[in-house]
């Protein structure tokens, strides 16, 4: 079995708990929002194995949603 397609489901789902904590310091009416809903997306249909696995693009995907989370991350830091 190819390892590609093992590394980015690992991968996606490391992100989904950063991007499910991201959506709590988005407004929902702007259009950060929708990014959130796009990623959210392309990460569920990776992990359900509607988008194949292993691709370039995806890899390419994955650091968008990474640098989308580092990005609102540094922006928005959580309230302690």
């Amino acid at each position: 079995m190819a390892t590609a397609p093992i590394a980015q489901s690992m991968r996606a789902k490391r992100l989904i708990p950063r991007l499910d904590a991201c959506v709590s310091r988005i407004d929902t009416n702007s259009e950060l929002f929708q990014h959130v809903a796009v990623y959210g997306g392309f990460l569920t249909d990776l992990l359900g194995g509607r988008v194949p696995g292993g691709t370039d693009q995806n890899d390419e995907l994955l650091g968008l949603v990474e640098e989308f989370c580092t990005l609102i991350e540094a922006d928005s830091p959580a309230a302690h």
